[in-house]
């Protein structure tokens, strides 16, 4: 599953609201990312400007209502029966991640 970022992202730092920005590929598979400025370890999705991180979440909501509503369909479930287990097991197969990986 693939997302829209652009290449460039621009960040505000949480501790000194310094703003910088780093190319997205510098930042893939991390989670923590450090404040040029003052140092500071931060989330990257927090720390990563409000309008691109509102995107990638209404990207993200998206394709977790496209799920729910897969599995509905193809499991014949109601939507009180879809648990968490079966939600991450399918986010897992949507993501490529399956549990051999």
């Amino acid at each position: 599953m693939a997302f829209t970022i652009p290449e460039k992202l621009h960040f505000i730092c949480v501790h000194c609201a310094g703003e910088f920005a780093l190319r997205a590929r510098a930042i893939s598979g991390r989670e923590q990312l450090t404040c040029p400025f003052c140092s500071e370890q931060m989330n990257w999705l927090e720390a990563l400007d409000y309008g691109i991180r509102r995107e990638i979440l209404a990207q993200v909501k998206e394709k977790i209502v496209q799920l729910v509503w897969r599995v509905k369909q193809s499991e014949g479930i109601r939507e009180e029966e879809i648990s968490a287990e079966v939600l991450e097991r399918v986010m897992r197969q949507a993501f490529g991640q399956d549990e051999g990986e």
